[in-house]
């Protein structure tokens, strides 16, 4: 079913839309992946099946966009404050074993999407810690990474601590949104990351940056 789909004016929050009474048992999904890696796209939204479907390439709605690449770290970057004619959201594809991660630099916002392939001998590879933290000049990503990969221990002393996805049938999912904090309504605004995670639990979870 296709969902309600703007005016010329309004400004699209997935998380708002998860959070509504009639979308709250639903797992958001991105569909139609671009594997030529525009760094923006156009996308509609539908709803079916459990789903709150983000369907890529065309639709009224614009979105900084990130895609994985198997055995490959990729990286956008996205202004820390969009223009008026540049998009206020940013999305990435489904994730079902990747790691993703934000970093602040002095040109606006990093965000990765970092992926190894599963091997007949090796089925939940890794990339080691130095290659997720590797300090320097710049201050270390806020990683999220997939629970059922990566052991949680060796991370303990790491600043900062990465967050770890749920299991479950679906794939998670990892987003971001140019707006005003909910609880500062006046306040300027700024980038806020969320995602979902693979389980039958929809709850939205804000990622802290």
């Amino acid at each position: 079913m296709l969902a309600e789909q703007p005016t010329s004016t309004e400004q699209l929050s997935l998380k708002e839309e998860l959070e509504k009474s009639e979308n709250k048992n639903l797992h958001l999904l991105i569909m139609g992946e671009i594997a030529s890696f525009p760094n923006i796209v156009n996308f509609k939204c539908e709803t079916g099946d459990g789903f709150f479907m983000v369907r890529l390439p065309t639709g009224p709605y614009s979105a900084y966009y990130l895609c994985w690449k198997p055995d490959a770290k990729k990286y956008i970057d996205i202004p820390e404050s969009p223009t008026s004619d540049q998009p206020k959201l940013f999305i990435t594809s489904n994730l079902s074993g990747c790691c993703v991660g934000v970093q602040r630099t002095t040109s606006g916002i990093r965000v990765f999407h970092y992926n190894l392939y599963g091997t007949e001998q090796d089925h939940f590879p890794t990339y080691p810690e130095k290659e997720l933290y590797p300090g320097g000049s710049q201050s270390n990503p806020h990683w999220l990474l997939p629970a059922d990969k990566y052991d949680k221990s060796p991370f303990t002393t790491q600043k900062p601590k990465p967050i770890f996805y749920s299991l479950g049938d679906y794939n998670a999912e990892f987003w971001g949104e140019y707006r005003r904090a909910p609880w500062w309504p006046f306040g300027r605004p700024s980038w806020h990351f969320y995602y979902q995670g693979r389980g039958a639990d929809t709850t939205v979870h804000e990622f802290s940056y």
